[in-house]
């Protein structure tokens, strides 16, 4: 398993915008090459922190 890890700081007025955002990213068909790929994102909403995991696939990971 491969894994590609990224923490972040947002502005908390305006997680819940972020949040919409990578939801419409994420919607849809999966885009050829990146089947198998899961993706995890934790925030905490009073702080703005937050992380958020890519991967399963080597492959996966780089895109």
């Amino acid at each position: 398993m491969y894994a590609r890890v990224a923490t972040f700081q947002s502005d908390p007025d305006r997680v819940e915008d972020a949040i919409s955002m990578v939801r419409q990213e994420v919607a849809g068909a999966t885009p050829p090459g990146l089947e198998g790929a899961k993706m995890l994102m934790l925030i905490n909403r009073e702080s703005g922190k937050g992380g958020e995991r890519q991967g399963d696939r080597r492959d996966a990971v780089r895109k």
